[in-house]
Formats: structure tokens, sequence, C-alpha cells
């Protein structure tokens, strides 16, 4: 993503991949990429594998429908402001014993 045109704004991104062993860096690359796009609006990932910078996207004040497809994380909280759509498929979150999982704590927009 980094060697797109930066000239045009990003308001969609769709992103799907099937190799499970190098699935998590590629998505952690994207989000971090993205967390400096003020345009997103849309994102869906789908990609069999863990995730560790999903809380990230709470950066990306402009994204309003996140989907989410067969990820797993260590996120216990999501503080997603902006966020008025939230999709989950299949998806795995894990919390250690001493943390509560409250996934919907920080979107306070959601309909």
């Amino acid at each position: 993503m980094s060697h797109r045109d930066s000239s045009t704004n990003l308001y969609a991104l769709n992103f799907s991949c099937n190799d499970e062993l190098d699935d998590g860096h590629m998505v952690d690359s994207i989000i971090d990429h993205l967390t400096l796009s003020p345009t997103i609006q849309l994102l869906t990932i789908s990609a069999e594998c863990p995730v560790a910078n999903l809380p990230q996207l709470s950066l990306c004040q402009s994204l309003t429908t996140l989907k989410l497809a067969d990820i797993s994380t260590e996120a216990t909280t999501f503080d997603f402001v902006s966020l008025q759509r939230f999709y989950l498929f299949d998806c795995w979150f894990e919390c250690g014993a001493e943390k509560t999982l409250d996934l919907f704590r920080g979107c306070v927009n959601l309909r």
C-alpha cells in the first residue's frame, strides 16, 4: 500500500488472504498504513490469522464501517469512537483470566 498513488483518497478497502502463516504480518502492515489515512471509511479484513495491531484502528477517525472475518486477536476492548457499523464473523478474542472482555465499550456510536 505504500507504493500506491497517494494523491488518490482511499475510502474503502477489502482485504482477504489465504496463507495462514504470513497473514498476520500482512494485515498488521495494512493496519499500520491505514492509521495514517484520513479518509478510510469502510474496511473489510478476512484472514485466518492472529492480528496484533487491530486496536490501532481506533486512530482512524474516519472509519465508520469495520468488517472482520476469521481473525484472532488479544484485544479486549475496541475504542472505535467513529465506528457506526461493526460486523464480526468467526473471530477469536483472547483475554487472560485477570482481564475482562468488553469489546464494544469504546464503540459509542454503533447503530
